[in-house]
Order: C-alpha cells, then structure tokens, then sequence
C-alpha cells in the first residue's frame, strides 16, 4: 500500500514532490528579488516559511521521487535538490550570524538550485 501510495503521488502525508517544487519556485524568486532590502532575522523567518512549506515535505518523499523517476535520474534530481537544501540552511546561517552578503550569495544559488531541478522535471516530462 506504501509502494502504491508513493506512485500515485500520495507519499509522505500526501505529498507530490514535483508539485511541491514547482509551487516553490515563485516563493524562491519573490524573496530573490526582495533580497537586498531584507537580512538577519527576518531572512531566517523567511528561509524557515520556505524550508518548512516545500523543501522538507519534498525532501520527506524521496521514495515517491526514485519510484516515479527510477534510481539514476530520482537521484539526480535529489542531488540537486539537496543542493538547494543545504544552500537555504547556508543562507539561515548566515542571516543568523548578521552576514548579509554570505547569506544573500548562498541564497541566489540555492535558487539556482531549485530551478536547475524543476527544469530537470520538465525536460523528463517532454522526453
């Protein structure tokens, strides 16, 4: 019943990891564009809205990601978001320790990140 919940995109509390992250990608850039005006904690709280509404219920449902996609481009695809995962801690981090410009730099390549793996789906998707 896992197995099958996983593949009908009901995983982990029901959550469809690719329709998390496209949902992700318009709150990641509305902050990038806002970046400069914003540090400290503020940038923490904000980092911490995006990690807990999309990054961590994707990061939960990595089963649902390798059964849909296969072992070698599911992992792909975590690889990247990983990335963008860990690049967001960097970038609270940072905030957290009043170093704006680490945190602003580490955030625009978390960005980076989640859009190199969204358009990684899309390109699966038209294959």
């Amino acid at each position: 019943k896992e197995r099958e919940a996983n593949l009908s995109g009901d995983g982990a509390q029901g959550v469809d990891p690719f329709e998390r992250l496209e949902k992700s990608i318009a709150p990641l850039a509305a902050l990038e564009a806002t970046l400069a005006s914003i540090e400290g904690e503020p940038l923490c709280d904000k980092v911490d809205e995006i990690l807990q509404e999309y990054v961590l219920p994707m990061a939960e449902s990595r089963q649902t990601i390798t059964d849909k996609l296969g072992m070698n481009k599911g992992a792909e695809l975590l690889v990247l978001l990983s990335y963008g995962e860990r690049m967001l801690n960097r970038t609270w981090s940072a905030a957290a320790d009043e170093h704006a410009p680490e945190a602003h730099s580490s955030y625009k390549e978390a960005v980076a990140a989640f859009r190199e793996a969204q358009k990684f789906v899309e390109e699966l998707e038209t294959a």
